[in-house]
């Protein structure tokens, strides 16, 4: 199963294969940014092996409708990737839930690129794969993370304490979640 979504700026589409060389050298380019505010990857995840093992995993539960992993590119370079995003954990009902990631690489930070993806794949996560919540975890000194969330409408609801491992120490983390304005 694969989508594409195409914005005013961006192409937006799931796993693919042919993804693996262009994922490695995204990370490589971005890990420093990164790296601050998540789990720190052992040396393989830089590598286009590591990357074409996860694009494999990645197609798979896509297909299942368990995690659903999205690439972002510019209409005017659509072979480089810039960013990701992720629905992971899509619960039936009587939840209707998933846990959603993103990163967008440091050069293209404050264009509202990220804001312009995250709305289009969650058009699709609440409309085609009808869920009800979305819920995002964002590390409390991510403050440009935090600002993107509230801005796209999430609410905050509390604090996960050391919740996720960063740079080898637990660290807390704030707990947001939108509620589809669907019925």
């Amino acid at each position: 199963m694969s989508v594409k979504l195409i914005t005013d700026r961006l192409i937006i589409t799931t796993a693919d294969e042919s993804y693996a060389q262009g994922l490695a050298e995204y990370y490589s380019k971005n890990r420093e940014w990164f790296e601050e505010f998540e789990f720190t990857h052992q040396e393989a995840y830089y590598t286009p092996e590591y990357q074409l093992r996860s694009l494999q995993y990645e197609m798979a539960e896509t297909e299942k409708k368990q995690n659903i992993y999205y690439y972002v590119f510019p209409k005017e370079d659509p072979k480089t990737v810039i960013g990701t995003l992720s629905y992971s954990r899509l619960r039936p009902l009587p939840y209707l839930s998933t846990v959603f990631g993103y990163d967008l690489g440091h050069d293209y930070w404050g264009k509202g690129l990220m804001k312009e993806a995250c709305l289009a794949t969650m058009e699709e996560i609440f409309g085609t794969y009808g869920m009800h919540r979305i819920e995002a975890r964002v590390s409390p000194a991510n403050i440009r993370s935090i600002y993107l969330l509230e801005r796209m409408g999430f609410v905050l609801e509390g604090v996960e304490y050391k919740s996720v491992q960063v740079r080898g120490e637990f660290r807390d983390h704030l707990r947001y979640a939108k509620i589809s304005d669907r019925k």
